[in-house]
């Protein structure tokens, strides 16, 4: 199999959002750190709502939502 140096690697994870197999690290999005704060403060106020009461289950589904 023929080698192909311009085949860029891309990998994609929680902590960096974009790291290229350069080790070239893309910047966070505006959106994605916007919701990384909505969804630490949907899991904050779940947290505090009796397991599968009324409530809990509309918090629920606003957080897989978002």
């Amino acid at each position: 199999m023929p080698s192909n140096d311009k085949m860029i690697k891309l990998d994609f994870s929680m902590s960096e959002l974009l790291v290229s197999s350069e080790n070239k690290r893309a910047d966070y999005p505006r959106y994605f750190r916007m919701l990384k704060e909505k969804l630490k403060k949907l899991q904050k106020l779940l947290s505090g709502k009796v397991k599968f009461s009324k409530n809990w289950y509309k918090k629920n589904r606003k957080y897989q939502n978002c």
